[in-house]
């Protein structure tokens, strides 16, 4: 049985999300969630931080992802919005790579991850009270 590689696709989260500007995102985000099994990755390089509602905005693209057999992987996540997210309990739902280009790569099967002390692991290492990983500041 051969498997056929599926796209991943990679969307910019933006600088700051108010209800509107939330709405169109998931709106936008849509295309690229209605399809079976999405994988998605959002870069979060331009949100420097994440207010409640952008951690609640996270998790609707997760669980919609999740109800198609999908899943959302965070990239480029800044320590101000990765605290935000671990204050309203999410962080540890999440998958968060450092870079784009990895969080891409943990789709693949047997993607392997490297921590903080450039050791490989096997999948994805989650995020647990500030993570030992480096984080861009």
């Amino acid at each position: 049985m051969t498997r056929s590689a599926r796209a991943v696709s990679i969307r910019q989260l933006p600088e700051k999300l108010d209800v509107e500007q939330g709405q169109i995102f998931f709106r936008e985000l849509g295309s690229c969630m209605n399809v079976e099994r999405p994988r998605i990755v959002l870069d979060c390089s331009m949100a420097r931080e994440m207010d409640q509602y952008t951690a609640h905005l996270l998790l609707c693209c997760l669980e919609g992802a999740i109800k198609r057999n999908g899943d959302v992987r965070l990239a480029m996540v800044y320590p101000a919005a990765l605290v935000n997210l671990e204050l309203a309990g999410i962080a540890k739902l999440l998958r968060i790579f450092d870079t784009v280009d990895e969080a891409v790569e943990s789709f693949q099967p047997g993607a392997m991850r490297k921590d903080s002390n450039g050791t490989r692991h096997q999948g994805w290492l989650p995020v647990v009270n500030g993570d030992a990983r480096k984080i861009r500041s």
